[in-house]
């Protein structure tokens, strides 16, 4: 046994009401406010503004990652340049101080 679905009147009165209150957004939504914007694009930015902020935020909060990251990778690398140039200056430094004294008996001699 099959239950009857909507009848075909039913069916049209309906989509005769769903038609009227499109009709009755699209009319509403062209109305012009006082600041020239109509009231659908009024609507839309009070709808978009909440969702450009969050991807604002979301999108900042990721370029401070990615430049955190990049100033890291370069910090590294300096401190791995300035590593190995102490340690030529160090040894630079040891040798003169081994060839200090032989120096001063040459100089005194």
């Amino acid at each position: 046994m099959r239950l009857a679905g909507p009848s075909k009147t039913r069916q049209n009165a309906l989509l005769l009401l769903v038609l009227l209150f499109a009709q009755l957004l699209l009319m509403t939504g062209s109305v012009r406010r006082t600041s020239g914007a109509t009231q659908l694009e009024s609507w839309t930015m009070t709808v978009t503004s909440p969702l450009v902020s969050i991807a604002n935020a979301v999108g900042g909060g990721i370029d401070r990652l990615l430049d955190g990251g990049a100033d890291l990778i370069h910090a590294h690398g300096r401190s791995a340049r300035l590593e190995q140039e102490n340690r030529g200056l160090r040894s630079e430094l040891r040798r003169t101080r081994e060839a200090l004294p032989s120096a001063i008996r040459i100089d005194d001699g």
